[in-house]
């Protein structure tokens, strides 16, 4: 593992997830709270609440607004308006429920607000509430046995329990503790912002669920606002990250280089008779291809940046150097690419791997590609950005004709 993917992992696990619940956590533990921080204490989850059905709504996710249903229900002071003997049942059965919801609306297809898959989950949700209810009535003497069973067996679980049983029930630990494991087995298989988050919202819904009154709720609005930050991180790197390639989009491009000044050179980069890929070997193929070449021109050095610029066309940019300075760190990428050999399958990969090895070598058909670039810089103050990148597709057309596979 290199530095980039140990950077990588420790940005998608602290950012934003870690950064939200280490910041609100301290602003709860800060005494004296100055007036207007006491104040925010008392209208945030409010404002967070309000804010994600918002969102929600605005943006069809209704994996957020399920979610946010269900952190809402759990509150312990909604609860409290019920009978003494049904409140006590239901907060404890909300301890064993409520990360294995999470856990199901984590994992579940985002759906239209109005489709049936969405009125399903709605009902199963509040089936469960039902069911509590009817379980209280008939089985409460039984069901109270079993919320008190102790799962943990081992000495670690045991001091595991007797930390927490203050507020929470054994068996909620244990339901807890399922949850953050999946969460993590998924953190560590697929690194994602989303992922991460996930185990910062569960960390701030169980001190919820530790503690009661403000604080209780102050840590409920917590992870509800973890996962809006994280709704809004997504939407943002849909619109300005290449879905494809994972390379920043001309979205992205057009705003890096609006908030440029002085001297930065740009490169416009081209596949070499992409079509012919395409028209030969497919589309699929041609994806592979471009998922290539975008993962060599995202290792570019000198502090160059790319991005895709449309197609087969893609945009690097030095900051602050000269063509003269950028020119060696392109050479570099134009042969690594060339050097690169993509290796197409004659059929696709079964199912199931082949508990013997075939004798015979298949004869795979592997491919190169190869790409020009045109360079340009900017200098001038009066120089435009759609200046440079055209000077730079001129000079890329101008590679073309040369015979490809160079830099002009």
């Amino acid at each position: 593992m290199d530095i980039r993917q140990v950077r990588h992992i420790m940005t998608c696990f602290l950012i934003p997830g870690g950064l939200i619940f280490l910041l609100f956590a301290t602003l709860w533990q800060w005494q004296p709270r100055p007036e207007l921080l006491q104040t925010f204490i008392h209208i945030f989850p409010y404002v967070v609440l309000a804010f994600g059905f918002f969102l929600g709504c605005r943006f069809q996710r209704s994996r957020l607004l399920l979610t946010l249903l269900v952190l809402t229900i759990s509150q312990k002071q909604l609860i409290a308006f019920l009978p003494q003997s049904l409140s006590e049942f239901y907060l404890a059965t909300i301890q064993i429920l409520l990360p294995l919801n999470l856990l199901w609306l984590a994992f579940v297809s985002e759906r239209n607000l109005l489709s049936l898959a969405t009125a399903f989950r709605v009902l199963f949700i509040g089936v469960q509430g039902a069911m509590v209810w009817i379980v209280h009535h008939f089985y409460a003497t039984r069901s109270w046995s079993i919320i008190h069973t102790n799962p943990f067996s081992l000495t670690l679980w045991n001091h595991l329990h007797t930390l927490l049983t203050t507020q929470i029930y054994p068996l909620a630990v244990a339901s807890f503790a399922l949850t953050f494991s999946i969460f993590i087995a998924v953190f560590i298989w697929r690194p994602t912002t989303g992922s991460g988050a996930q185990l910062w919202m569960l960390c701030s819904v169980l001190f919820a669920q530790l503690t009661t009154g403000d604080k209780s709720l102050f840590f409920t609005a917590t992870a509800a606002l973890i996962l809006i930050v994280v709704l809004l991180e997504i939407s943002h790197s849909m619109a300005f990250r290449d879905e494809l390639t994972g390379l920043g989009s001309r979205r992205a491009l057009n705003e890096y280089l609006q908030r440029l000044s002085g001297v930065y050179s740009l490169a416009m980069v081209d596949i070499d008779h992409f079509k012919r890929v395409n028209d030969t070997h497919g589309h699929d193929t041609g994806d592979q291809v471009l998922k290539m070449v975008s993962g060599c021109l995202a290792q570019v050095k000198g502090g160059g940046r790319a991005f895709r610029y449309g197609g087969e066309e893609f945009t690097v940019v030095f900051t602050g150097k000269k063509v003269e300075d950028s020119l060696p760190h392109l050479e570099a990428l134009r042969v690594k690419i060339a050097q690169s050999v993509f290796t197409l399958r004659n059929k696709p990969r079964p199912k199931k791997k082949p508990q013997k090895k075939s004798s015979r070598r298949t004869n795979a058909q592997t491919l190169s590609v190869t790409v020009s670039m045109g360079v340009a810089q900017h200098l001038e103050r009066k120089q435009s950005t759609e200046q440079v990148i055209k000077q730079a597709d001129t000079a890329l057309y101008r590679a073309k004709r040369k015979g490809r596979n160079q830099i002009c």
